[in-house]
């Protein structure tokens, strides 16, 4: 039909071009991370699988635009690690939230691409986590 061709003519036509690719969240206020969370990483780095979660926090100027140049610290230029990570978004504040409505607190997940200066984290800077 006429409107069958018209529907595919659009869905053809390319798509807008995009000026740049903005990170999907802007202002974080806190972004916490859970770090030894895989059997094969903690192999990896000579650490006993934890317990409990070992959670460590990064600031806010650590999220960046996809495609942006990642600036290193001179200190730790050669000794830089990155890992593909799941990043959940938590869309609201709770506390003391039930495990089944948990989700409820989800807003969505995005990739994020974890850059460590691990062996500075072990070694040099006194195994502490930011």
């Amino acid at each position: 039909t006429k409107e069958g061709a018209t529907e595919a003519k659009l869905i053809l036509e390319p798509p807008l071009k995009m000026a740049k690719m903005l990170s999907p969240v802007d202002n974080a206020p806190d972004i916490i991370c859970c770090g030894l969370n895989y059997k094969q990483h903690a192999k990896e780095v000579g650490l006993d699988i934890p317990k409990l979660p070992t959670l460590f926090s990064k600031s806010r100027n650590t999220l960046q635009n996809p495609y942006d140049p990642i600036e290193l610290p001179s200190c730790a230029e050669n000794e830089v690690d990155y890992e593909g990570e799941l990043a959940v978004v938590i869309g609201r504040r709770g506390r003391n939230i039930p495990k089944e409505e948990a989700m409820d607190y989800v807003f969505g997940y995005t990739v994020a691409n974890d850059i460590t200066a691990r062996r500075w984290q072990g070694k040099k800077g006194g195994g502490q986590w930011f």
